[in-house]
This record gives structure tokens, sequence and C-alpha cells, in this order.
């Protein structure tokens, strides 16, 4: 009995201090591993936004309007002629004429709804995965010689790129911006490219173009090859579209291996886009995979403003 007693007495300070120990471990854990959430940005938000950058931005100067001035010429009274018929002039063929271009336009500013499948996973700290939400949206808004569009994934997720026209087609420029948070840890990312990308009218079919970029001072080649021109059904409305197939290869210790879709109209903005990511990224914990995929197909030409 006395064992037994001097057993118990041995055991039980053991048994709280692991408990301790354990509860101690947990609270650490809520207060300091680091945690992962996501959140949505809702169309009201992006409304408000857009509206309140468009509230600020400066008014297009709009030109003067010029009244015709209207002017009367005395009539001339021109005494008849008597002519005799002169034989008949040959018939010939009207020389064929070639329509013009039809002008360069680019999106209307506003906010444009897309219907959306995808989601984000990492590996780092035991992974995580964002899934986006079942409607995004692209945000266009007046900028410098074009238009910038923002697409809004997740307030932790977004890209941001810019479209002009120059030298007589509408081009994708180069620069550009992608934005992550994982654990509460964000990340952006600023794409600098040498190349710009005609969109409308695109390259030959089959063409490639480099792009040479810098992302986040490394080396970053996204490689867009011209497709085949093609129709999509938009809110019940056919429109034209161009196509490109962007490739992503990055070899070495830490790898990328990227493709992506994009179904363009007639004014740049993506009517329908597909994107499957892998790529591996340093991190003070070692290698981290990071994976991506999404479909995304717009649902008006209408924007919302």
């Amino acid at each position: 009995m006395l064992i037994r007693n001097e057993e118990g007495v041995r055991w039980l300070p053991l048994g709280v201090a692991a408990a301790a120990v354990a509860v101690v471990g947990f609270l650490a854990y809520q207060r300091w591993w680091p945690h992962d959430s996501t959140t949505q940005v809702s169309v009201d938000q992006v409304l408000d936004r857009y509206r309140d950058g468009m509230g600020t931005a400066p008014a297009a100067p709009v030109p003067p309007v010029v009244e015709p001035v209207v002017t009367t010429e005395p009539a001339t009274v021109v005494e008849p002629v008597e002519t005799t018929s002169p034989a008949p002039a040959p018939v010939t063929e009207p020389a064929a004429t070639t329509e013009p271009p039809a002008p360069l336009t680019l999106p209307s500013a506003g906010v444009y709804l897309y219907a959306t499948e995808g989601r984000e996973h990492v590996t780092a700290l035991g992974g995580t995965e964002h899934i986006y939400p079942a409607e995004t949206t692209i945000t266009v808004t007046p900028n410098g010689c074009g238009v910038h569009l923002r697409w809004d994934l997740l307030a932790e997720r977004y890209e941001e790129w810019n479209l002009c026209v120059d030298d007589g087609a509408i081009t994708l420029q180069p620069t550009g911006v992608q934005f992550h948070q994982f654990f509460g840890q964000s990340q952006t990312d600023v794409s600098e490219c040498r190349a710009t990308v005609p969109l409308n009218p695109p390259p030959a079919e089959g063409t490639a173009i480099g792009r040479n970029c810098r992302l986040a001072s490394e080396r970053w080649n996204p490689v867009w090859t011209a497709g085949p021109a093609g129709t999509a059904t938009v809110g019940g409305v056919e429109v034209t579209t161009t196509t490109f197939d962007v490739a992503i290869t990055l070899d070495g210790d830490y790898p990328e291996h990227s493709t992506q879709h994009w179904e363009l109209g007639p004014d740049g903005l993506p009517v329908a886009i597909t994107w499957n990511m892998e790529s591996a990224n340093p991190s003070p914990v070692g290698s981290v995979t990071y994976t991506e995929t999404i479909t995304a197909t717009l649902t008006s030409l209408d924007p919302l403003s």
C-alpha cells in the first residue's frame, strides 16, 4: 500500500506536467502558429472601389462643338443646249473596293462579371488551399495610353495588366502585377517585360512572341502563341474572338510549368480564360510547391458601373 502511494506520488506530477505541456503547447499553437484564411471580394465592394476611383480620376477632355457655317450661292441660270445623243459608252465593271478596317476600341470602363471555377494550393506549413468563388470580376479603368485591368479572385489573390492602342493594334503592355497572400504573408510581384503582344489585329496564326520578362527580379519568359480566330456567345450576343496560348517553362532548382489559354474580344477584354500552373519556390523551410487552376467565362458584354 505504501509502495502504491509512493508510486502515485511519483507519477502524478509527471502526469500533470505532461498535461500542462500539452495545454501550453496548444495555446502557443493557437497564438503563434500561422493561420491561413480567405476573403471573398463581393461585387458591391468592387463596384464601390471602382466608383471611388473614377470619382477622383480627371474627366476626359470634351472637344468643343463647332456649328457648321451655311452659305448660299446665287442661282445661275443655264440656257438649255440642244445636243444629239452620243453613242452609248462601253460598260465597265466597277473597281473592287476594300472595306476599311473597323476602328480599334478598348474595353469600356466598368466592372465585368465572370463565371469562375478554380483554386490555388501551396505546400508550405503543412499545406493550404484557396477555393475561388463562383463569380469573379475584372475591373477596367482608364490609365495612361489605354486601360488598366484588375482581376479580383480573392482579397488574397489578384492580377493586373494594361492595354493600349499602339501602331494600329490593341496591345498587351510590358508591365503587370501578381498578388498572393498565404498564412497572412503578402507577396506582390511586378512583371517588367521587353515585348508587347498585339492582340487585335493579332499576328499570323502560329506566331510565337517571347515577352522576355523579369518577375520579382527573376528571369521569366511567357511565350504567347497566336491561335485561330473564332466566335463566342456572351450573354446571348455572338462576338468574334482572337485566341492565344501561353506557355511558361523554367528549369533548374525551382522549375515552373504553366499553360494559359486566352479568348479575347475585339477590344482585348477576356471572353474566356483557362490557367494551369505548377511552380517550385524557395522559402526558409525549403522548396514550396504552388499550383493553380482556373477557368473563367465572361457573362455579359455590358459592364456594371
